[in-house]
């Protein structure tokens, strides 16, 4: 069974890869997630590192660096 503060870690790291691949700010990244967990907290279901790389994605193609 995995820890899940470790696997919060991890999933926050794979984020910030993610969102450095796609060219995407630190600052940027980092705004799209926490408000990916303040809208989690109302959808229990939902993945907030999902959901925000989902945003960066729709960001990133939006307004291409």
């Amino acid at each position: 069974m995995n820890n899940p503060y470790t696997d919060a870690i991890q999933s926050e790291e794979d984020y910030h890869q993610q969102a450095e691949h796609l060219g995407a700010t630190r600052e940027h990244a980092d705004r799209l997630l926490r408000q990916a967990l303040a809208d989690a907290r109302e959808a229990p279901d939902t993945n907030p590192y999902e959901l925000a790389y989902l945003q960066l994605v729709a960001d990133m193609n939006q307004n291409p660096k």
